[in-house]
């Protein structure tokens, strides 16, 4: 240490002021020896020969002499000037520790000696200078005590308090060195010392605002002294310390511009690199680093420095360029203090620049290699999150779990706990979660993360779908945190939790209570109008969930990739395909390593099938397969790709694809569907055999299930179609009791009296539909099977009960397909009689119960019979309903819209006439209704 330097220089000149002194007396004792004749000539000539060597600086061949003399002389004062002098010399050559054993052992010989003071003095000096401050202290304080006329009385208040400052206690060194400033002004080198001390120990003390009062004053009081720079570099420190940045960099700035030792200038360069990192100056601050290298070489100073460039590209978010320096400080300086950390930061670089799997990897390294290393529990930490934020939350758990057990003193044991219970609620298991959320609650109940861990507990309970008691818990959160940074997250997951629970219209009025308090311009405003939005897209309001997701579409926020998937989803729902393609794209754009991604692929893939045929979207979604084969949505678009080419009755390629989606993804859930489809094919194709074998495997590798009940269903078609109708209604009686009051068991009960009736067992079908009709009377197929009582009725010539079976179903089932399909036959029939408003009010129920193809034929008879009397406006309004609420059924929806604009020309509007033709192009292009309209447009160019 430089201040240790000083306080040797100022020992060394007592040292030598003692010699000159000691060397007068002795020669003194010696003459008085001689006069008394008690000494010989010889040991005269030795002892002077002895000062001679002492006072050339040759210690060790004086050592000898005197040795030599204390050996021959043990008593009187040459004997015991000779035994100091061994001290002495041993002193001087840097033995301290001898040095102390014989001032030690003068003492206990010569405890009367005229020279006991001053070896009473050198042993101080002698435990100070093997760093025995407190051995020290007690030998300037004993020599205080006993000589205050001391030859070295000002040497021991100076020692005293030097000794008081390396054992901290600077506030009693303060003092001494005061008695050494006003005592003993004339002293100039112990004043020049104690003044540097005093501004020291303010500075020790952390009292920088006195201690630059006082470096400033060593400065201006001793301009000549050699310790200046130190006492600059000191004041620079102080202002540093005081947060007066500029000034600090100012004054180290002007030590630069002085003859400085190297040290102090490498030093200064270092502090002010580092004064312009903490104000985030890296680009300055990384030049000064640089500097430290070019004037310290392979120091620990350039080693210094050199982290601190790489912590400069790392705190300026540069995480690849500084994970590249710190990988190669490790490389260049392996066996360096500072590589753990150096690798550490290069794992923590990786991790930050959200490579997680690099960082793992790293991270594991690092704990192999560095297991005792400081930063062990950090890495441990770092290393679970890394396992976390990649996704791998079961190997995170593990190591959540386990660093408590490796580091049980770590500080970032209490994160770890919450960390345990987050990654358990990451997979869905939200008992676990709940349990482990609870666990950290009861252990740490003054935890900072307590109201997190209170927040992941409702979350659970929502979770597993106890919405009350996670709004609760929520409510006790707001109540009991109100200051909680994680309040808005609270009250969001609130509204969150009526709209998990299909309670939209209060998760819509919560979000918009929320919005009053939250701006778009705060993130939780955004995460509420993207809570709105989606809210009314679960309600179906597809325009307005747009309106709110456009809002916060360009924003900054966590969830961009959920905004412009729902924003494409809410476009897609009111067919708006070019839209949605732009929402699905900027996802794949903006975010394409979201989760949401593969699925936006698919929805593009779609688009394209609905827009441009299936076989563009075959290409379209061989893509999707190809870039995300590992996602769940390759399974889906080879169900699509079979499924497209199904729709082009290439059904031997759809079979194909579907068994390689099987083959590849046997764990998907569309196996089975893929399975039913394949069996569907083979009973298509009357390969009944092949297909009863398949759908019998489904039925029994997936009970229970959807697929299975279809399965049992055609299992009966089979026998059905074979011929084997016991058989069949056997399969199909045991479904009808095992699926009471459910769509399956009334078509199978239906199934039943088909089986009947296909035997000419007319009475039994009759019997059998009437069950339908009585235990499944809430389906579909019960109007279906009065229906067929009506057809077999009038087949057997009772009309009056086929009458009154029809009437019976338009009674009880005003709005089914059976009904429809009764309006529609007795508006033919008024018509036929000449009855034209009976049949319109017919063909009204009928088209009202929006019963497709039946519904949508009645419509557009509704128009004909409006065009055939003349009444062209009314006409034009019927077909045009047709056009807007029959549209997936363009055998009638094509020739409406043609007709609309005939309707149009007979009224001479012509402009309407014109866009009436042009949507007929447009929206039926492959009808032959598209041609009629392309002739009729250029017959009006003509006119």
């Amino acid at each position: 240490m430089i201040i240790y330097i000083i306080l040797k220089i100022d020992f060394c000149v007592s040292v030598r002021k003692f010699m000159r002194l000691k060397k007068e007396l002795l020669i003194m004792s010696v003459i008085l020896a001689f006069a008394c004749a008690r000494l010989s000539a010889d040991a005269a000539r030795d002892f002077a020969q002895a000062e001679n060597l002492f006072s050339a600086n040759n210690y060790k061949a004086a050592l000898s002499e005197y040795a030599s003399l204390a050996l021959a002389f043990p008593d009187g004062d040459l004997g015991e000037s000779s035994y100091l002098r061994q001290g002495e010399c041993r002193f001087a050559m840097g033995q301290y520790s001898k040095a102390q054993d014989f001032f030690s052992e003068f003492l206990n010989r010569y405890p009367k000696s005229r020279y006991a003071a001053e070896a009473e003095f050198f042993l101080s000096e002698s435990y100070f200078r093997l760093q025995k401050y407190q051995e020290a202290l007690s030998g300037y304080a004993g020599y205080i005590k006993k000589f205050q006329d001391g030859d070295f009385i000002a040497q021991a208040y100076y020692g005293r308090a030097v000794s008081l400052f390396y054992l901290e206690k600077y506030k009693t060194a303060l003092s001494g060195f005061g008695v050494v400033l006003n005592r003993f002004k004339d002293k100039t080198s112990l004043a020049h010392g104690a003044q540097f001390y005093v501004a020291e120990a303010w500075f020790q003390r952390g009292s920088y605002e006195d201690a630059q009062k006082e470096f400033s004053k060593f400065i201006e009081s001793n301009a000549d002294s050699s310790f200046i720079p130190l006492a600059r570099f000191r004041l620079a420190e102080a202002m540093r310390n005081r947060g007066k940045f500029a000034q600090a960099v100012g004054e180290f700035e002007k030590l630069l511009e002085q003859s400085v030792p190297q040290e102090i200038r490498v030093q200064a360069l270092y502090a002010i690199a580092e004064i312009y990192y903490l104000q985030e100056n890296y680009g300055e601050a990384g030049k000064y680093y640089q500097k430290v290298k070019r004037n310290s070489a392979e120091s620990m100073a350039a080693q210094k420095a050199y982290l601190g460039q790489s912590w400069c590209r790392f705190s300026s978010s540069d995480y690849k360029g500084a994970g590249r320096m710190f990988t190669a400080f490790v490389a260049r300086y392996p066996g360096s203090e500072l590589a753990p950390q150096a690798a550490y930061m290069a794992a923590l670089s990786a991790y930050s620049e959200q490579d997680y799997e690099k960082s793992s990897s790293m991270l594991e390294k690092f704990l192999k290699k560095y297991p005792k290393s400081s930063y062990g529990d950090n890495a441990f930490y770092w290393l679970a999150w890394s396992r976390f934020k990649g996704g791998d939350y079961d190997e995170a758990r593990k190591d959540f779990a386990r660093l408590a057990k490796v580091y049980p003193q770590s500080g970032f044991r209490e994160s770890s706990e919450y960390m345990l219970a987050e990654s358990y609620f990451k997979t869905q298991e939200f008992d676990s979660a709940r349990k482990y959320y609870e666990k950290f609650l009861d252990r740490n109940p003054a935890s900072g993360l307590f109201d997190r861990a209170l927040f992941g507990m409702a979350k659970s309970f929502s979770g597993r779908g106890d919405y009350g008691l996670a709004r609760e818990i929520c409510a006790k959160i707001v109540s009991e945190f109100p200051e909680s940074e994680i309040i808005p997250l609270v009250r969001i997951d609130i509204a969150n939790s009526y709209l998990l629970q299909g309670d939209y219209a209060r998760s819509i009025d919560a979000f918009n209570k929320l919005s009053e308090i939250y701006t778009l311009k705060r993130p939780e405003g955004r995460n509420v109008l993207f809570g709105l939005g989606f809210a009314y897209y679960k309600k179906g309001d597809y325009g307005r969930a747009r309106e709110y997701l456009l809002k916060i579409k360009d924003s900054k926020i966590e969830n961009k990739d959920e905004v412009l998937y729902y924003l494409g989803l809410a476009y897609l729902k009111d067919q708006k395909f070019d839209e949605a393609a732009a929402e699905f794209n900027e996802v794949l754009r903006q975010t394409p390593a979201s989760a949401l991604a593969p699925e936006s692929y698919l929805r593009l893939a779609d688009i394209y099938r609905s827009s441009r045929g299936p076989e563009e979207a075959i290409k379209v979604y061989s893509d999707v397969v190809g870039r995300y084969p590992r996602s769940p949505v390759a399974a889906y678009a080879m169900y699509s790709i079979g499924d497209c080419y199904m729709s082009l009755q290439k059904k031997e390629d759809a079979v194909r694809a579907w068994s390689e989606l099987a083959d590849e993804y046997p764990l998907s859930n569309l196996t089975g569907e893929v399975n039913y489809n394949i069996a569907e094919f083979l009973m298509a194709e009357k390969q009944y055999a092949p297909a009863q074998k398949a759908f019998a495997a489904i039925e029994q590798n997936y009970p229970y299930s959807e697929l299975s009940k279809k399965a049992s269903l055609r299992l009966g078609e089979i026998q059905l179609l074979s011929g084997n109708f016991a058989t069949a209604i056997d399969i199909y009686r045991k479904i009808s009791s095992e699926n009471p009051g459910t769509a399956h068991g009334a078509l199978a009960q239906f199934k039943i009296a088909e089986a009947c009736s296909a035997q000419n067992k007319n009475r039994q079908a009759v019997s059998e539909y009437r069950k339908v009709e009585e235990k499944f009377p809430s389906t579909a197929l019960a109007p279906a099977a009065l229906e067929e009582i009506a057809k077999i009725q009038d087949k057997q010539n009772e009309k009056t009960q086929a009458r009154n079976t029809r009437n019976e179903i338009l009674r009880k089932y005003a709005s089914s397909a059976s009904a429809a399909r009764i309006y529609l036959q007795k508006a033919a029939e008024a018509k036929a009689a000449g009855r034209p408003e009976e049949a319109l009010s017919n063909l009204r129920l009928c088209a009202e119960a929006y019963q497709g193809e039946v519904s949508a034929q009645a419509q557009k008879q509704i128009a004909d019979l409006y065009y055939e009397r003349g009444d062209f406006k009314e006409a034009t309004v019927e077909y045009l309903k047709t056009v807007y609420l029959f549209r997936s059924y363009p055998q009638f929806a094509a020739e409406a819209q043609y007709l609309a604009g005939r309707a149009c020309q007979s009224q001479k509007q012509y402009e309407e006439a014109r866009k009436a033709f042009g949507r007929t192009r447009e929206y039926f292009p492959s009808s032959l209704w598209a041609a009629e309209a392309e002739k009729s447009l250029n017959e009006m160019r003509m006119k």
